[in-house]
């Protein structure tokens, strides 16, 4: 392995990285440096699975923080998912409570139930969660009739990372320090 920029690719989810790898991830307008330190699947499970209740015929759940996916401080966690509603609902992602993710300038866009028929492996909703970050998900009700449940499941992978301290502004600089790393864009500024 040399350089390369991760990114979700149609197909069964891979892991970003494995045991021993470097990643650069983007936050904080820099590349920070770790090594994978472990790796393990989330499989699809009921565990996975989060309610966001009831809705009301075109109501929306307001944003929900999913305390149960955010990710230890030490050593590092991350975690690549990727998610789909199991009830009639649209569900807009957030990476902490201002950040939707899926925007455009003027648009956010939303997975549905209808998400799954044009992206079978759902490449399109994966997310990267790093440590000092949290996921938030708002549900809306299209329909013209009230839902009794709202589901979001979610299945990746859940990495320990060990921080290597370093911190650049530039892919090139990072690759000074070291010379194999997956660059990856998280999307937190």
């Amino acid at each position: 392995m040399a350089e390369r920029l991760y990114a979700a690719k149609a197909g069964p989810i891979d892991p970003i990285a494995l045991v021993n790898e470097n990643v650069a991830i983007w936050m904080k307008a820099m590349w920070h440096l770790y090594r994978v330190m472990f790796v393990e699947p989330m499989p699809r499970s009921q565990a996975m699975i989060f309610d966001q209740g009831a809705l009301a015929a075109l109501a929306n759940s307001g944003d929900v923080r999913l305390i149960n996916l955010d990710q230890q401080t030490t050593p590092p966690g991350m975690i690549q998912l990727r998610c789909f509603p199991l009830d009639d609902i649209q569900v807009e992602v957030k990476l902490g409570r201002a950040e939707s993710r899926f925007t455009a300038a003027n648009i956010s866009a939303r997975v549905d139930r209808f998400t799954e028929i044009s992206d079978p492996c759902l490449h399109t909703t994966e997310i990267v969660i790093l440590q000092d970050n949290s996921i938030w998900v708002n549900c809306t009700n299209p329909t013209a009739y009230a839902t009794a449940m709202s589901r979001i499941a979610f299945f990746g992978y859940r990495y320990m990372l060990e921080d290597m301290k370093i911190a650049e502004k530039t892919p090139n600089e990072v690759k000074q320090k070291v010379n194999q790393v997956v660059f990856v864009p998280s999307g937190s500024d």
